[in-house]
């Protein structure tokens, strides 16, 4: 979690967890060259993507056999994206899989 915020304070991209056959894969991307110019629009992109975390709780909280693609559609973001936020909260502990990717349902973790 801390590299995540450590990241978004130097106006970095988080970096992306992914489970693979065996184990996980971190990538981390590289800093801008021009870092400060863009450093607004990240905690613009920042905002909304708290936003689309709440959202997809939300709906994952109505439907909790909702899809990748029907979360992209509803959202307005690529899947790559709903991905990458799906990601973040299971990091946070605020969701978890429960079953296979095609049979199974999201849980939501209440703190």
């Amino acid at each position: 979690m801390e590299i995540i915020n450590d990241c978004l304070e130097h106006g970095i991209e988080g970096p992306e967890f992914d489970i693979i056959l065996g184990g996980f894969k971190i990538t981390f991307h590289a800093a801008d060259q021009g870092g400060m110019s863009k450093l607004g629009s990240r905690k613009s992109s920042r905002k909304s993507s708290q936003k689309s975390l709440e959202k997809i709780i939300n709906l994952m909280k109505e439907n909790q056999e909702v899809t990748i693609a029907e979360l992209a559609r509803i959202i307005g973001i690529s899947d790559r994206a709903i991905k990458k936020n799906i990601s973040l909260l299971k990091l946070k502990g605020k969701i978890r899989r429960v079953g296979s990717d095609r049979a199974g349902h999201w849980e939501i973790i209440e703190e």
